[in-house]
């Protein structure tokens, strides 16, 4: 079992997806790979690691739009709270 470090392994979010965190490193490790010369890797596992970090890549744009909505939805929370009581 490894345990510690960042690891690209499956740590497990919710619904299957990973955790923020992972999702970052595991994007940054593919962006290394892609950048190793034409020679060094396989035209058809470089067109699938492309697409991994593509996948990745919007997993992170969804991420962040979510964390936006809930600091908005966190903020607003009291104002709406007190509206309701007036």
């Amino acid at each position: 079992a490894q345990r510690g470090g960042r690891g690209g392994g499956g740590g497990g979010g919710r619904d299957g997806k990973l955790k923020h965190t992972n999702v970052k490193y595991r994007a940054r490790s593919l962006e290394r790979l892609l950048r190793l010369p034409e020679d060094r890797l396989d035209p058809r596992a470089r067109a699938a690691k492309a697409a991994e970090l593509e996948e990745l890549r919007g997993e992170l744009e969804e991420h962040k739009r979510s964390e936006l909505e809930r600091k908005l939805a966190k903020r607003y929370h009291h104002v709406k709270f007190f509206e309701r009581v007036k």
